[in-house]
């Protein structure tokens, strides 16, 4: 857990040598606690520095609470004041997971230990500066949640003799959606939804004159994000 006070003023500690300002501060970083990440998904990571170490900040995580760690940016390349790291979220489904910041200083100490799980000098002048955030949760899932056990992750139900057509979706965070239809050949029919929805349960009635049945099949595909997932209608109902 981060100290209060050293989430607002940034980290002091004690060293053999005296006296030795931190170079991380925890203003800025991100994520935080409770926020919620998705295998697959793209998520910012940011910090702040009072000094850079070039060549010398890595990136780690951990799926354990801070047990073990995995480096997912080795030598990143900071620089004084704000920085960010566009990570793709891996690892395995946890809520308990935890980004850390360890600014070392590219020479004897290249890395952090998995010991080294707080916020902390661990050792002077050459030791490793270590940023933690509390944990986070990683869902296993990479942007579209099933809407119920049964349903698979979004379900389609069309009507060809109104050309209406219900669709069900659920998104684990705030996603531009995208959904057409097509002909059995690949044809674009009709774009249905093209815009940003909320984190939850999505329920649509649509109408489109273009939806054309006569061929017996037609395709729905899906697209958040980078992920596009398809169901056909075959005409059994």
């Amino acid at each position: 857990m981060l100290n209060k006070n050293w989430l607002r003023a940034g980290l002091v500690v004690m060293t053999a040598a005296g006296m030795a300002s931190a170079h991380l501060f925890a203003d800025g970083l991100k994520p935080t606690a409770g926020e919620a990440l998705s295998v697959g998904a793209t998520y910012k990571i940011t910090w702040k520095e009072q000094f850079n170490h070039a060549k010398g900040t890595n990136i780690d995580l951990s799926t354990d609470g801070g047990s073990t760690w995995t480096t997912i940016k080795e030598n990143f390349n900071d620089a004084q004041g704000d920085n960010s790291f566009n990570w793709t979220v891996a690892g395995t489904a946890t809520a308990t997971a935890k980004i850390r910041i360890c600014q070392h200083d590219g020479g004897t100490v290249k890395a952090c230990a998995d010991a080294d799980n707080t916020n902390s000098l661990t050792s002077a002048p050459n030791g490793n500066y270590v940023l933690v955030t509390s944990a986070f949760t990683i869902g296993s899932s990479t942007g579209i949640h099933s809407v119920s056990a049964a349903s698979g992750a979004f379900t389609v139900d069309f009507r060809p003799e109104t050309r209406n057509v219900d669709v069900s979706f659920g998104l684990s965070e705030s996603k531009p959606v995208l959904l057409q239809a097509f002909d059995t050949q690949g044809r674009l029919l009709a774009t249905l939804v093209q815009g940003d929805f909320a984190a939850g349960n999505h329920k649509l009635s649509l109408f489109s004159n273009r939806l054309d049945a006569s061929g017996n099949s037609l395709i729905f595909k899906l697209k958040v994000g980078n992920q596009v997932q398809s169901h056909t209608w075959n005409g059994i109902r």
